[in-house]
């Protein structure tokens, strides 16, 4: 019986490893770049029709900028108007009521990108930074295509505190969406 059993174990072990050499699988985890790439139209297309006579740009921030905290909860929750997209540390890109309404989130009228807490660990980044990056060119490709309004430049600014974020700043420019 011992025998078996070991045998199976040790059968079930070498059948593992091989079929992970021929086909690495990916990780449950992170979404695929098209999943993501999916997340990011749809949200986009939450907002019908898309009507951005007001915006001036794009502007990123963080989410320990916009989250404000309800006086009957002990749970800070990011407020919806401060932001148009909330971008999460599994690539998971969801809009804001602000988005759908076709609202202003900022004081200068830009479309708002908020970054949930940033992970430390470089995997979750790089999903993160693949769904902000995808954003931003669906985003860039709508103004583009003359659905935002005449004169409007495509200008990506970052907030104070998301200025500070160096591997981020980097990895924009590196993508050619931050001057």
């Amino acid at each position: 019986m011992f025998k078996s059993l070991v045998l199976l174990a040790v059968s079930m072990t070498g059948t593992t490893i091989v079929l992970s050499q021929l086909e690495p699988a990916a990780s449950p985890h992170y979404p695929f770049p098209a999943q993501i790439q999916q997340f990011v139209r749809s949200a986009i297309a939450s907002a019908e029709p898309i009507v951005p006579e007001s915006w001036s740009g794009v502007e990123i921030v963080l989410e320990r900028e916009v989250v404000a905290y309800r006086r009957n909860t002990l749970v800070a929750v990011p407020d919806t108007d401060n932001y148009h997209f909330r971008v999460g540390s599994r690539g998971e890109v969801s809009p804001s009521v602000a988005w759908r309404e076709q609202r202003s989130a900022s004081a200068d009228g830009a479309i708002r990108i908020m970054l949930a807490n940033q992970k430390t660990d470089s995997a979750t980044a790089q999903v993160q930074w693949a769904a902000l990056r995808m954003l931003l060119v669906e985003l860039r490709g709508l103004l583009e295509a003359g659905v935002a309004p005449e004169g409007m430049a495509w200008q990506v600014t970052l907030s104070d505190q998301a200025a500070g974020d160096n591997a981020l700043q980097t990895h924009l420019r590196s993508a050619g969406l931050l001057g």
